[in-house]
């Protein structure tokens, strides 16, 4: 009798570990934070484009906006908005630079906590700093690496008071999509668009750039810069609306303004000028002899 009830305790204890084990398999192979931090820090930099809806409270429609975000490890941020009006959102390290227009405003991130929580949460993933995350966030990853959701809490009472949550979403070392929900109903959804490498776009794909045998190394479809033959000097052509000079009057061609006229034009022009002189000279003579008389 005791030893029945002692295979049968032996035999739930088994049965117990084997469900612990089967149940803790899974949490020791899920995709956490530290091993999103290490796919993203991969990233050193890169250039998307990006859409954006934001729904206000008591608006009937969202207000869209689109254009360009470029990131450069360690912390710089560039966010430039091309649609519906054109604006700069520029961050380096702690100096934040607002651009539209004419009009450039500077600055220091950590003079607004509420605003370095959004930017830091941001840079801090696209940089892979898990770090800086659980500073300002509380975080939760769910998914695999080649599709994962990070949600971020904000730790800071200061953001806390404005922003309510974060989502960011993303394949492998990409960040593809970033919502937030705001404090009083607001939510803005952005969807962004990687581009890829020049290097990594395939030699056939659309957009990619093919060599012409015999186009010297120059893409299809490029058209060379306009040159001159060798040997061809630049120069103007007749200006209309000028005297043009009367045809016996020009220069005999081959001959440029440095060199001589042929000798017989000069033996003549030599002569009328000694005739003109030998004139000249007689007639001051005849005057002068009128004087004396």
């Amino acid at each position: 009798m005791i030893s029945g009830s002692k295979m049968r305790l032996d035999r739930l204890c088994r049965v117990v570990v084997l469900a612990v084990a089967f149940c803790a398999a899974p949490a020791w192979a899920a995709f956490d934070l530290p091993e999103l931090m290490g796919l993203l820090a991969r990233q050193k930099s890169g250039e998307a484009r990006f859409t954006e809806q934001r729904f206000v409270h008591g608006l009937e429609g969202p207000l869209d906006a689109s254009g360009t975000l470029s990131f450069e490890a360690p912390d710089k941020l560039v966010r430039r908005t091309l649609s519906p009006r054109i604006e700069t959102m520029s961050v380096d390290g702690n100096t934040l630079t607002l651009s539209r227009g004419n009009r450039n405003r500077t600055l220091a991130l950590d003079s607004m906590p509420e605003l370095l929580g959004l930017v830091e949460a941001m840079r801090g993933t696209l940089s892979g700093d898990g770090a800086t995350l659980q500073r300002y966030f509380k975080s939760t990853v769910t998914g695999a690496a080649g599709k994962w959701t990070l949600d971020l809490t904000p730790n800071d009472s200061r953001l806390a008071a404005q922003v309510r949550s974060m989502r960011i979403t993303g394949r492998n070392s990409e960040v593809l999509g970033l919502e937030m929900e705001f404090v009083g109903g607001d939510r803005s959804v952005m969807h962004i668009s990687p581009n890829a490498p020049a290097s990594a776009v395939p030699a056939g794909a659309p957009g990619a750039r093919r060599r012409e045998p015999g186009a010297g190394g120059r893409a299809a479809g490029v058209v060379a810069p306009h040159r001159r033959p060798a040997g061809v000097a630049l120069g103007r052509g007749p200006r209309r609306g000028r005297h043009r000079a009367h045809p016996d009057r020009r220069r005999p061609v081959g001959f440029s303004s440095q060199e001589p006229g042929p000798a017989p034009a000069r033996a003549d022009r030599a002569a009328a000028k000694r005739r003109r002189l030998a004139h000249a000279d007689a007639g001051l003579r005849g005057r002068q002899r009128h004087a004396a008389r």
